[in-house]
């Protein structure tokens, strides 16, 4: 009986061991899996070499969960050293993902990429990307300062290295005016810095590696008018004797490219100067025409005002960055106000549609509650009968009885203690899922102010949705 009342009390943990072992599945999974593409072991080999020629072969390529949509159709593409490169075409040609490739996130299904005559699969990968530098549409900024989110491309760096990375991403005049330089802290992703400003910041974070190839993303298709213009000054600078390849879809930005290369529905069908390829009106002239509008203009630009345009651009953004007031005082009396506040009936009202749970799981809570009461009771009873030694009749008798009573309250407990944790637990995720709905509400409806303050950052947000709202489920469900 004994062992039959604790098994009883530790049913509850079974749910605990159940989760622990669906977890525990996923997590073995990925550890045990062993990545196709490996950068953490040592696999390949170092070319000790410049990169002179890149390469691409009869390259077939189709995302692994695109299997019949093929991206890359034998393509066949050769970029030298020092070239400016220029990939076009409509979107979802394969432009992207020559940049991937290159990088190798992915490997092809068919051909190969080499770089010097050697195939791209046995080249250490680490060794490779740290000749290479990436600027994309969107530039990734983390919420830490100029002098940190530079020295992430090289960790290494010395700030004079900083220093010229950002003088060289045209980024280091309107970042010495900023009120505590390179020290200044740019906002979560970035937020304290114009469009324009943080994609010279991330033209600087590639150029601290002082890479052999740079690979530009669509680098300017996110920025306006004047922006643009400072940031293709940047990359101008920032192209001078490395191997560059673009991806654009502004036309306007690829003019001075070495070689344009055509690509459509993963072939190349044009390579050219921008010049060459308007003469031959094919895919090249109908994409800038299309653009454009009218392509006598754009045949016939006038080069000077182009240069002239990027010679006078700002070297300094004319807007003024924002920063928050300190809030250190403001945060300290709202959570000294939040504490006096009693915050227990509130709970228990948003759980007013759950009370046939409840109260099921109340009056089951007096049945377990009884049960150390009963256990005593009939275990004192039945120590008084085994202690009778003149009737054995009536011993056996009253000891059947009071067996089949202990069976009972242990049915009776038993199923009380599953009606208890069944209500308590669904009550309990009724409330969380309630309440994070009603959080996630409040927190769109927040000015833009509001989330500038530190205690208001993205982590802080997601661990209030989910930790905070779950340990509300206290109030009314088991605790563990």
């Amino acid at each position: 009986m004994m062992g039959s009342m604790n098994l009883g009390m530790a049913s509850p943990y079974i749910e605990a061991f159940g989760i622990a072992k669906g977890a525990c599945a996923k997590v073995f999974n990925l550890i045990e899996k062993e990545p196709t593409i490996n950068p953490i072991k040592a696999i390949g080999s170092s070319l000790n070499q410049p990169l002179t020629v890149l390469e691409f072969k009869d390259v077939d390529f189709h995302y692994p969960t695109r299997e019949r949509m093929k991206v890359l159709d034998k393509l066949n593409l050769k970029i030298k050293r020092g070239q400016t490169v220029a990939l076009v075409g409509p979107s979802g040609c394969g432009k992207s993902t020559c940049i991937q490739l290159i990088q190798r996130f992915y490997d092809p299904q068919g051909g190969a990429i080499h770089f010097n005559d050697v195939n791209l699969k046995d080249i250490n990968i680490n060794w490779l990307r740290e000749r290479i530098g990436v600027v994309g549409q969107e530039p990734i900024l983390f919420g830490t300062t100029i002098y940190e989110n530079i020295r992430y491309g090289r960790e290494d760096a010395t700030r004079e290295e900083i220093e010229a990375a950002a003088r060289a991403a045209n980024a280091l005049m309107f970042i010495n005016k900023l009120p505590r330089g390179l020290f200044t802290m740019v906002g979560e992703r970035g937020a304290q810095l114009s469009g324009g400003q943080k994609q010279r910041i991330a033209i600087a974070r590639a150029l601290v590696r002082n890479p052999e190839i740079l690979l530009l993303d669509e680098a300017t298709l996110a920025l306006d008018t004047a922006s643009e213009v400072k940031v293709q000054k940047a990359l101008e600078k920032a192209r001078k004797g490395r191997t560059t390849i673009i991806v654009a879809h502004r036309l306007s930005t690829i003019r001075r490219a070495d070689c344009i290369v055509v690509i459509l529905k993963g072939q190349v069908v044009e390579t050219g100067t921008h010049d060459e390829l308007m003469d031959l009106k094919g895919h090249y002239y109908n994409l800038v025409t299309s653009q454009v509008g009218d392509v006598e203009p754009v045949g016939s630009l006038d080069m000077t005002k182009e240069n002239e345009l990027l010679n006078n651009a700002y070297d300094e953004d004319e807007e003024q960055i924002k920063f928050p007031r300190r809030n250190d005082d403001e945060d300290g009396t709202e959570a000294k106000e939040n504490k006096k506040k009693e915050y227990l009936w509130p709970i228990l009202k948003m759980n007013r549609n759950e009370w046939p749970q409840i109260i099921c799981g109340c009056l089951t809570s007096v049945i377990m509650g009884s049960a150390m009461p009963l256990f005593a009771l009939l275990f004192g009873s039945i120590l008084q009968i085994l202690s009778v030694r003149d009737d054995p009749d009536y011993v056996r008798d009253n000891t059947n009885i009071y067996s089949l009573y202990f069976v009972l309250s242990g049915i009776a407990v038993g199923a009380a203690t599953f009606l208890q944790i069944y209500s308590f637990g669904f009550a309990g995720e009724k409330l969380i899922e309630r309440l994070r709905g009603f959080m996630f509400e409040a927190i769109l409806k927040m000015e833009i102010a509001w989330f500038d303050k530190p205690s208001n950052g993205t982590g802080s947000l997601c661990s209030r949705l989910s930790d905070d709202a779950a340990a509300v489920q206290g109030v009314s469900t088991v605790t563990r």
